[in-house]
């Protein structure tokens, strides 16, 4: 099964105008070219990357190629299960993850799928038409940590709603998922980020969860609101903290916080400025423009709350979601 040259082409003229995008503002915020002991430095602790790849009508296999490439570009050890076109089951992720130096405790784990809520779980498409229960495969990967800590990206649509699920990863492990539970992820976004990963060894960091999370918002600049959660700490409501900030100073600490946070991002000029525009603002709408940015200065003032709370409500896509996603890989393929 490949993807027909028609398809390739206009990936590859959606990522040029995901780069257009980049060019044109959403590259880093401010910052300098990185020194090359300071590279090499970085290089030595950077992350070992397992990528999780599931069947994805729209990019497939050539996204999931072109994902691998940004991590082995930036120096990471890569493994990746499945191809992002063909069918992937639990137990094959399951023997996956499960064999030796695998997992250990510097590995983020990325996942790619199409997402949805059905039934009030969270649920991956991993062929066509069935579905993998999130919990399950929370459980899956804490199992293969043997009690190591571990990164875990989450970038499929509504993958904040199973957030919850990740209590049963060993403690101290980071969660970031790329959309809340009522979203949808954003292609772009994602194209965005990992493109400024590969050119930017400052934005890829060490590619832990964390640096996921800080490209994602600064360079990406997304809309969405992703979720962060450190098993063992709690779960950080960014999105609180941020409603709570609109319209009141930040301290001289605070602002010593952040610059730490999303240095590799963004630089304290460019920091302050948003901020700035935070204590100015009546309303979260007046930070719109800047609403990513403003989410990763809010997450290292963001305390961790015990419990996660109440997810809103989403309306499942149920049975027109099994049929596109059944009859997609079909049209795009041969």
């Amino acid at each position: 099964m490949t993807i027909n040259y028609n398809v390739k082409s206009f990936v590859f003229k959606l990522i040029a105008l995901s780069l257009t995008a980049v060019a044109s503002g959403c590259a880093v915020k401010g910052t300098t070219v990185m020194a090359p002991k300071a590279q090499a430095d970085l290089a030595a602790q950077i992350h070992d990357i397992v990528l999780i790849s599931m069947p994805n009508a729209f990019f497939g296999k050539v996204f999931t190629d072109l994902t691998e490439g940004t991590f082995t570009s930036v120096g990471a050890k890569t493994v990746v299960i499945g191809n992002g076109s063909d069918p992937l089951s639990l137990k094959e992720i399951k023997e996956s993850l499960e064999k030796p130096d695998i997992i250990n405790d510097h590995t983020t784990i990325v996942m790619m799928a199409h997402g949805d809520i059905i039934n009030g779980k969270f649920v991956f498409y991993n062929d066509g038409y069935n579905t993998m229960d999130g919990d399950i495969f929370y459980k899956t990967v804490a199992h293969a940590a043997r009690g190591n800590p571990v990164d875990l990206v989450v970038l499929p649509c509504h993958s904040g709603s199973g957030l919850p699920s990740a209590n049963a990863l060993p403690k101290g492990s980071t969660v970031v998922t790329m959309s809340s539970a009522n979203e949808t992820t954003s292609q772009f976004d994602v194209v965005s980020m990992l493109r400024n990963m590969e050119d930017n060894p400052k934005v890829s960091g060490t590619l832990t969860a964390r640096d996921f999370y800080n490209a994602y918002t600064v360079i990406a600049e997304t809309k969405n609101t992703p979720n962060f959660r450190i098993v063992g700490e709690g779960y950080k409501d960014v999105r609180q903290t941020l409603d709570q900030h609109i319209g009141n100073p930040f301290s001289n600490n605070e602002r010593e916080q952040v610059y730490r946070s999303v240095q590799g991002v963004m630089s304290a000029k460019e920091a302050d400025k948003v901020m700035n525009e935070i204590e100015k603002a009546k309303s979260i709408k007046a930070v719109q423009d800047r609403y990513g940015s403003a989410l990763a200065i809010m997450l290292p003032l963001t305390k961790p709350q015990p419990e996660q709370p109440s997810l809103p409500p989403v309306h499942s896509t149920g049975f027109l979601a099994s049929a596109a996603h059944y009859f997609a890989p079909r049209i795009l393929t041969q």
